[in-house]
């Protein structure tokens, strides 16, 4: 999947902000799944709460996210499927956010239960 969002602030400073994704699940074998998410996006961190209507500069950082998984189906029994994976997600951003962000990043590891009748049989989420 391909996306794109938007947000418009009409504040009279710089209230625009994008956001681009792109998710992909590859089927590696029958019972295994490659999958992960890409993201960019203009994000404020540091926002404020102030009246409505009170307009201001934003401050908006370019912030990119990896994320790269991997699912393993096990057997599937009466109860329905059952399968192990693990991801790991990486961040990328301006210089001057890392001291309050780095390192960033994650990893899971998780265990899946999906069960009878449930559609979409090998999406990883």
């Amino acid at each position: 999947m391909i996306a794109w969002g938007g947000h418009r602030e009409f504040n009279g400073f710089n209230g625009d902000a994008d956001g681009y994704l792109l998710e992909w699940d590859l089927k590696a074998s029958r019972r295994s799944t490659v999958y992960g998410r890409a993201e960019v996006g203009d994000k404020d961190l540091f926002a404020s709460v102030h009246q409505k209507g009170f307009g201001h500069r934003h401050i908006l950082s370019k912030i990119g996210v990896l994320t790269t998984g991997y699912v393993f189906e096990l057997v599937p029994d009466r109860w329905g499927r059952i399968g192990i994976g693990a991801d790991a997600t990486f961040y990328h951003m301006p210089a001057d956010l890392l001291q309050f962000w780095a390192p960033s990043r994650s990893y899971h590891v998780f265990l899946r239960w999906r069960p009878r009748g449930t559609a979409m049989p090998m999406m990883h989420h």
